[in-house]
């Protein structure tokens, strides 16, 4: 959870620094998992070049999910007949080196964006033989694979990113060209620094190792200005019927 940088929680349950938040029992305050990825996209404003203030900046990247890591997967027997499809496990299987060729699905997240938000440049967290983020804060083990100190130890994955809404940026973007829809997904599979670009149509998918390939989305719907999401409250997602959805302060239930 931390390596020394940890705080003493305030009294109000807030964190002084900017770059520290509660940790899960709320009983101290640490580095953001992922710092490294929040860092970057405030200083440099992302794949989009965004000039804003920091609330705005990290407003931006708290999307709302759930991550569902080892047995929570069992609770869920549709994603294991993800895991199972023969479609699904050959295109994970073509990026996967020659002689590691069995898959041990481990992971599933279920991610949700609300419009004026994104995904920041980043790898995906590492796993090594001996250290992964159930032991070692995931800022560090990004660390680790760009020190090229440890890639003997180092894990080979393959991600899945797939799109489960209906509507088809695409069309969506023909059919109003003075709204920009945005939300594709950006990588970087060279050195040369050009980034390629997949838009995110219905049920499609990308594979990659995202835990070596840097990877990104756009800004989904730039033109629309999020609803400020204090990093220090537990702000949750709830959908109340008829395609529509409120973001809450879960403390007092108040809309956003």
């Amino acid at each position: 959870e931390d390596i020394g940088e940890a705080q003493p929680i305030l009294p109000d349950g807030r964190c002084s620094h900017p770059l520290l938040i509660p940790n899960m029992d709320k009983t101290k305050c640490v580095l953001a998992g992922r710092l490294d990825v929040g860092k970057h996209f405030i200083s440099t404003g992302g794949p989009d070049a965004i000039r804003e203030n920091v609330k705005d900046m990290t407003t931006r990247l708290q999307s709302f999910g759930q991550y569902l890591i080892g047995d929570r997967l069992k609770q869920y027997p549709v994603m294991l007949d993800l895991f199972n499809n023969s479609a699904f496990t050959n295109a994970a299987k073509s990026i996967c080196p020659p002689d590691e060729q069995v898959l041990d699905p481990f992971q599933f997240n279920f991610l949700i964006q609300i419009p004026g938000q994104t995904v920041a440049t980043h790898i995906d967290a590492p796993y090594f033989w001996g250290a992964n983020r159930c032991s070692v804060p995931q800022w560090l083990l990004a660390s680790m694979v760009f020190s090229n100190l440890f890639d003997k130890l180092f894990i080979n994955q393959a991600q899945v990113v797939g799109y489960l809404h209906s509507w088809s940026p695409t069309e969506a973007q023909a059919k109003n060209k003075n709204i920009k829809i945005g939300g594709d997904f950006i990588y970087y599979s060279t050195k040369d620094g050009i980034l390629k670009s997949i838009p995110a149509e219905p049920l499609a998918m990308n594979v990659v190792d995202g835990s070596k390939t840097v990877h990104a989305a756009t800004v989904y719907r730039p033109d629309v200005k999020a609803p400020t999401i204090d990093k220090d409250k537990n702000i949750i997602l709830k959908y109340i019927g008829n395609e529509k959805w409120h973001v809450l302060d879960s403390d007092n239930g108040k809309i956003i």
